[in-house]
C-alpha cells in the first residue's frame, strides 16, 4: 500500500480494504511485466492465482509483434516478486521469447 506521508490515518484506512491474496497476485503479474519491459505495445499477458495452499500460480504468454507466434509459460512459488521475474525470464530465455520480439519489426 502507498499513501502520502502527511495523510494521517490513511494507511489504517487502506489496510481495512487490502486483500492480501489479491495483492500478492498483482505483485507477481507486475513483476512479470517489469521483467519483460512490458508496456502498452508489448503483446504479453499474465494471470496469477492463489492456490488453496497459499502458493501462487502464474500463467503467462508472449506473442511475436506480428501476432503469428505465441509462447506460454506457467510457474508456481510463494514469493510473488520472484515468481513474476522467474516466469518472465523463462519466456525470454527458454521459450525463445527474445527472438519473438524481433519478428514483425
Amino acid at each position: 500500500m502507498e499513501s502520502r506521508a502527511d495523510a494521517d490515518g490513511m494507511i489504517d484506512l487502506l489496510a481495512a480494504v487490502d486483500h492480501e491474496p489479491s495483492r500478492r497476485a498483482v505483485v507477481a503479474e507486475r513483476a512479470f511485466l517489469a521483467e519483460l519491459g512490458g508496456d502498452c505495445d508489448l503483446p504479453c499477458g499474465a494471470h496469477a492465482t492463489v492456490q488453496n495452499d497459499g502458493t501462487l500460480r502464474l500463467e503467462a504468454m508472449l506473442a511475436s509483434l506480428d501476432g503469428r507466434v505465441l509462447v506460454r509459460h506457467t510457474g508456481t512459488g510463494t514469493d510473488p516478486d520472484a515468481l513474476g521475474h522467474t516466469v518472465g525470464r523463462a519466456l525470454l530465455e527458454e521459450a525463445g521469447g527474445s527472438a519473438l520480439l524481433a519478428v514483425g519489426r
